[in-house]
């Protein structure tokens, strides 16, 4: 049932104000010299927003729904976007592709429950699509959202797009794949002779302390970026300051889970996108000629393993030696898959424990979704006057690590078969993917690649 607003939740919903609308159209400042491009400046920002907003109109409400991957999110973000009247904008950097859906996670038209969707299937897969790219898109789709009188709810697990989205865009330069490969290579060299220890050395002495002490402990993104941009500028990342954030008063929750939960979730799901068309839709790309790791969609968790699969039984097919693929070939590339999203789930909490202290109240999934659903009604509803930020989680604090009771378990941790323990399901994803080798002979992603 539709919960019924207050009038002055409804005050919050009104459309954007001329002031918003003309920023929107081009008038953007530039925060502060003070408020630097690190977690203390992040935080700063979100503080001004809130002091602005203090003392003039409120601000329109957006909702922020970030968390890992299969941690719960599009469950729990359908129940919101009931309750509030709400319309869901992903911030999924994959679930943008047109054709990748079971891969994704996208939710099937039929089971979104009459709630508007946006962000979904607005590219090609053989299209790159970036953190700048989604700003302008979600932005746009959230003034329409909000002048529509209605919620907008951002999901997803993307952290830059979710930081630039928030916090504004860095003015930091941009990234190539040049630099970004010499300043990854140079961290995990310093990495490799003193660990993570020897790579935060590396960043000190390269010119960036202030980095170096802030960022949360296994960051190597963060390390990396930092370097890249000391290279390619000769300043450290604090002296950057980055856009005004958007003239939107943003409520962020980040859904979490215990880990082995987490986990169990993670690999339940690959062995459910293997058996429900995640191999067809990676086939689909190969045959277009897009080879695994060549573009985005291709690079992404999941379906790279899957194409790199295919590419490896259509070789094997081709040369006429390979016989029929395995269970334990089968087995094989799930468990890969299973690793890389478990790895990929672990980078992502550890990029939202480096987020600003207050920008994210941490709520568990371990207590059900009702339950969920409250804490994340209580993060948009409240006031700023008795905004709780003791619930909140501080940046580099101990929220979503792996307590010590959760890191024995991780050390003796299995994945167990579900799907794939039942011998005919097994069969028929066998058959699927030597069908799907077998019109792979041809290999177009290799005669794409040379030409």
């Amino acid at each position: 049932m539709m919960r019924a607003l207050s009038a002055a939740a409804c005050a919050r919903l009104a459309p954007p104000t001329a002031a918003s609308r003309r920023w929107w159209h081009g008038h953007r400042r530039r925060v502060p010299a003070r408020a630097l491009a690190t977690s203390s400046s992040a935080a700063a920002s979100d503080d001004e927003r809130r002091d602005v907003a203090s003392s003039s109109p409120p601000l329109p409400r957006v909702l922020v729904l970030a968390g890992p991957t299969a941690v719960g999110k599009t469950s729990l973000s359908l129940d919101l976007a009931s309750k509030l009247d709400g319309e869901i904008i992903s911030a999924d950097s994959v679930q943008v592709y047109r054709g990748l859906d079971v891969g994704s996670g996208k939710l099937a038209a039929s089971e979104r429950r009459g709630i508007a969707h946006h962000a979904l299937d607005v590219l090609d897969p053989s299209e790159d699509f970036n953190a700048g790219a989604f700003v302008d898109l979600a932005l746009e789709t959230v003034e329409d959202v909000v002048s529509r009188g209605k919620v907008p709810i951002v999901v997803g697990g993307t952290g830059m797009y979710l930081r630039w989205f928030v916090g504004g865009r860095p003015a930091t330069p941009a990234s190539t794949p040049e630099s970004s490969r010499a300043a990854k290579e140079e961290v995990r060299a310093a990495a490799a002779a003193a660990g993570w220890d020897g790579a935060l050395k590396l960043l000190r002495d390269a010119g960036d302390p202030d980095t170096a002490d802030r960022v949360a402990t296994n960051d190597w993104y963060r390390v990396e970026r930092a370097l890249e941009i000391l290279r390619a500028s000769g300043r450290p990342l604090g002296s950057y300051a980055p856009e005004s954030p958007p003239p939107f008063d943003f409520r962020c929750v980040l859904l979490d889970a215990p880990r082995v939960q987490l986990y169990r979730r993670i690999d339940d799901r690959v062995e459910c996108m293997v058996c429900d068309g995640m191999l067809d839709e990676a086939a689909m790309m190969l045959r277009r000629g897009i080879a695994p790791g060549s573009t985005s969609a291709a690079s992404a968790i999941g379906y790279r393993q899957a194409m790199e699969f295919l590419a490896a039984r259509a070789a094997a097919a081709a040369g006429g030696g390979g016989g029929a693929t395995t269970e334990e070939d089968l087995l094989a590339f799930v468990e890969k898959t299973q690793r890389a999203t478990r790895a990929f789930a672990k980078r992502q909490l550890t990029w939202f424990r480096g987020e600003p202290e207050g920008r994210y109240r941490w709520i568990s999934a371990s207590d059900g979704e009702e339950a969920a659903a409250r804490e994340a009604m209580d993060a948009f509803e409240r006031d700023d006057d008795d905004d709780d930020r003791s619930r909140r989680a501080p940046a580099g604090g101990d929220a979503g690590k792996a307590t010590g009771q959760e890191l024995q378990e991780l050390k003796r941790y299995v994945a167990r078969r579900t799907r794939l323990a039942d011998a005919k399901t097994t069969d028929r994803a066998l058959a699927r993917v030597d069908a799907l080798a077998a019109s792979l002979v041809d290999r177009p992603w290799e005669k794409n690649s040379s030409a």
